[in-house]
């Protein structure tokens, strides 16, 4: 199975389990840019790899090019173990990605401040 179809699964869930047609938007557009920037990749094939080089876009992206986020990486972050989780709880994922793989990448990365500022801020 590739990413997008686990996404898309994962949404309809989401649609009969959340009510909050915000948090709804905020999900489904974290996940398409997170299977955007990774790659429709077959699930087999993800690693914590891919959500390590996804959550270093962040500082990237708003250094480079003033790219503003509206919520603090965290709940980006969040929303993408959310998935990952729901994966490996179907078996869709066969694998834990979270044993201290990502972790304490995460920790390093929160550290620092993500919440929407210039990129001259940083």
């Amino acid at each position: 199975m590739k990413l997008k179809e686990a996404r898309e699964r994962f949404l309809r869930v989401c649609q009969v389990r959340i009510k909050n047609q915000e948090m709804l938007r905020f999900y489904s557009r974290v996940l398409a840019e997170f299977v955007s920037y990774v790659g429709n990749l077959d699930l087999e094939r993800f690693s914590a790899q891919n959500v390590r080089e996804y959550m270093l876009s962040f500082p990237i992206a708003r250094r480079r090019y003033g790219i503003t986020f509206p919520r603090p990486a965290s709940q980006y972050y969040a929303v993408v173990r959310i998935w990952i989780e729901w994966c490996q709880s179907k078996r869709l994922l066969k694998r834990t990605l979270w044993a201290g793989e990502v972790e304490g990448h995460f920790q390093y990365i929160s550290s620092r401040s993500f919440r929407s500022r210039p990129a001259a801020a940083f």
